[in-house]
């Protein structure tokens, strides 16, 4: 229960309370903007308690979750916050709540047709996969976590092979190699 009342300045005060949560303290000017807050508020952490997260809400940008990730996440390297610049440029415009195993999906099979490698497909899957986990965990948004990763999954081999088959082309020693490690008998 949302407990409101009102300062000596004549503010009104929010305080929620609930057992698993971080305690919830808002000043507003009037008392109707603090009743409103505490009514979202508590329906919010409701929704939290009986499906294991709030629904985001309807303007709620996938740029919007990735700068708040960038911003609450430690340093990155150089590579990992370009993929995000070129992300939030791409898809940053799509609404969280269509950011799905479906979404994931044409997205993955686009940028395979491009000049894109199956293991920059899947690269970016799984720093996507960090940003809806953040938002699952850290905000506790109802969103798929894992779409990212099941559909990096079902990239199946494909980028595999290619990095495998490159690995292996460079790891085979050259003919003058073999003979300085086997030198060719000698015909008598």
């Amino acid at each position: 229960m949302a407990s409101i009342t009102e300062l000596p300045s004549g503010s009104w005060r929010v305080q929620i309370r609930r057992k698993g949560h971080k305690p919830i303290n808002e000043t507003f000017s009037t008392e109707k903007l603090a009743k409103a807050f505490a009514k979202k508020k508590e329906a919010q952490l409701e929704q939290i308690k009986a499906t294991g997260g709030i629904k985001p809400e309807k303007g709620l940008k996938f740029a919007d979750c990735i700068d708040d990730y960038l911003a609450n996440s430690r340093e990155l390297q150089r590579s990992a916050m370009a993929i995000y610049k070129r992300l939030r440029a791409t898809i940053g415009f799509v609404s969280l709540v269509d950011v799905n195993y479906d979404f994931l999906t044409m997205f993955a099979q686009e940028r395979m047709v491009g000049k894109s490698s199956g293991v920059t497909v899947a690269g970016d899957l799984s720093l996507i996969t960090s940003v809806l986990r953040y938002c699952k965990k850290k905000r506790k948004l109802d969103v798929d976590a894992y779409a990212a990763d099941r559909v990096r999954k079902e990239l199946g081999e494909d980028h595999k092979i290619k990095s495998n088959e490159q690995a292996y082309e460079l790891r085979l020693p050259r003919p003058r190699t073999l003979d300085q490690i086997h030198p060719p008998a000698q015909l008598r």
